[in-house]
């Protein structure tokens, strides 16, 4: 299973995740400001004449605390539904290295760090992944150094000679790059549009 396949699997199901909480801090927060309203509108009958500001303050307040409690509600779920959704990811990255696809990830890792630092480098790697980092090295045609440092999901890392520049480019690293975007696609769909 790709990566991009594992995220797009992990987007749906956050998705799924996000629609369902919010559904239910909206019943929630309409339940509570019923409520208030309800009992806003008990207390006015009785006492209009002498509380009409009071009133009005109170409802404004108990507005303002269900949506308050609705919002902090639904940010709550994001940070839980989010640290799931990471949470779910590293487990199924886990076992990325056992994957059919993975020499081909590791191929185009190697790939983008010759791209960024040219063909003289020197590679730090797993050792579960020396093998077939010597092979897709010999196959590319590259003369790298490598080294069996990393303690990693998959992936590796790349240097220049003189060691001043260097690539990570782990499962690991990559996986906590996209939660930024993750955590925007999240937020994106909980809060909603202006005017909606």
């Amino acid at each position: 299973m790709a990566l991009a396949d594992i995220l797009r699997a992990i987007e749906q199901q956050a998705q799924a995740e996000i629609a369902r909480v919010w559904t239910q801090a909206e019943a929630e927060a309409a339940a509570i400001i019923a409520e208030a309203e309800a009992e806003a509108e008990r207390i006015k009958a009785r006492h209009l004449a002498h509380v009409l500001p009071r009133l009005q303050h109170e409802r404004t307040r108990l507005l303002s605390t269900a949506k308050l409690t609705a919002q902090h509600e639904v940010l709550q779920a994001r940070e839980a539904l989010l640290g799931e959704a990471l949470q779910a990811a590293q487990a199924t990255l886990a076992g990325w290295r056992e994957q059919p696809i993975y020499p081909q990830y590791v191929r185009r890792l190697i790939e983008e760090i010759v791209h960024e630092l040219g063909p003289e480098l020197c590679l730090v790697i797993d050792p579960r992944d020396e093998a077939l980092v010597r092979r897709l090295a010999a196959e590319l045609g590259l003369q790298v150094q490598i080294a069996c440092g990393l303690h990693t999901a998959g992936g590796l890392e790349g240097s220049t000679p003189d060691g001043c520049i260097t690539v990570v480019n782990t499962i690991e690293v990559r996986l906590q790059r996209s939660q930024r975007h993750l955590r925007r696609e999240i937020v994106s769909m909980l809060v909603p549009e202006e005017g909606a």
